[in-house]
């Protein structure tokens, strides 16, 4: 049986929604993260891989290729 609430759906309600309410307030500058997507933690090594990416990925931000300023940065 397939459900009509998917994970997909309910976070593209959870965005829209969201999207929804702050430009209600006057925040008309708002954008979601581009390139943005979710992501089902399934064991615990990419729950591991996740944890060192968000913990170590600002140290690393000098020399990664979508920085712009980066030495490695090609256009």
């Amino acid at each position: 049986m397939l459900m009509d609430n998917s994970l997909s759906k309910v976070i593209r309600w959870f965005k829209g929604r969201m999207s929804f309410e702050i430009h209600s307030i006057d925040y008309q500058n708002f954008q979601w993260q581009p390139r943005y997507y979710e992501h089902i933690i399934r064991t615990e090594k990419s729950l591991e891989k996740i944890r060192d990416y968000t913990q170590y990925n600002p140290d690393r931000w000098d020399a990664d290729r979508n920085n712009p300023m980066s030495k490695k940065f090609k256009v």
